[in-house]
């Protein structure tokens, strides 16, 4: 017959531990001019922006959980959105700011819901060209979202399919998909220390005047939120970088690839 085990539990000391200094330290950044015609003033409206992002997200301490994913599984995540100034209407049809868009940072509450380029190996994942982030939504919420979608495309893709999960009794799955587009341009330098850009409208400068010709790639992050069988809208993000961030515990290279672990892993039998 089944038999009570006994466990002794050694391990949510030395997590709560980590855990308790981390929220105790008291983290912060600077912002400083470098070149570009940047200059201190500019620099402390940047840097007091970044702290009112930061303090507004406090009460949902997304780095903080983050962190916790990292000392317990060794991998967090959190992310940047950006949202209307106004959520609702106030009244006011001529409010200059109906349009306006600031930044939230916000929690990713399952850090396994994120799927990284694996490709890339730089501890802030700042290379990566792709991720996806996966989501559950209630059936009644998602059709009231996209009253539009195909529901019985995805019904019948699921009949067919091999792919469990994305259609469920009460759930559908979405999955943002961002990745990273590039746009060539191309820069000269005349010889008179002048940076133009080359483009079709551009005048044509003759070969003697131009001392060297760079053409470089600029990147264009995009996001497509996705079913299993279509788009359901797309944007794109002002930032040069996918805007979702991990937190590491300790990382390894075994046989050449990257291995994360925190503290509970190397507790387990």
């Amino acid at each position: 017959p089944p038999r009570p085990c006994l466990v002794v539990d050694r391990l949510s000391q030395p997590v709560r531990q980590t855990s308790n200094t981390i929220k105790n330290a008291d983290f912060g950044f600077d912002v400083l001019p470098n070149g570009g015609g940047a200059d201190d003033e500019t620099a402390e409206i940047y840097k007091g922006y970044m702290r009112r992002v930061h303090n507004n997200a406090r009460g949902e301490s997304p780095v903080e959980w983050a962190a916790d994913g990292a000392i317990e599984a060794g991998l967090g995540w959190f992310r940047l959105r950006t949202e209307y100034v106004h959520e609702n209407w106030d009244g006011d049809p001529n409010d200059p700011a109906v349009f306006d868009h600031e930044l939230r940072e916000e929690r990713i509450t399952n850090s396994l819901s994120v799927y990284c380029d694996p490709s890339t190996l730089h501890p802030t994942r700042r290379t990566a060209q792709f991720m996806f982030v996966i989501e559950d939504l209630d059936k009644d919420d998602f059709k009231r979202r996209w009253p539009k979608a195909d529901v019985r495309g995805l019904e019948e893709f699921m009949s067919t399919g091999d792919m469990p999960g994305w259609l469920d009794t009460d759930t559908i799955r979405i999955a943002e998909y961002w990745h990273v587009d590039y746009e060539s341009r191309t820069f000269c330098l005349l010889t008179d220390g002048t940076v133009v850009e080359k483009t079709k409208d551009s005048p044509k400068y003759p070969k003697e005047q131009i001392e060297q010709e760079r053409t470089m790639r600029v990147p264009l992050v995009k996001c497509d939120k996705i079913t299993a069988v279509e788009v359901l809208e797309s944007f794109d993000w002002v930032g040069t970088r996918i805007p979702i961030f991990p937190i590491l515990g300790e990382e390894l290279n075994v046989d050449g690839k990257p291995v994360l672990r925190g503290i509970i892993q190397p507790g387990m039998d």
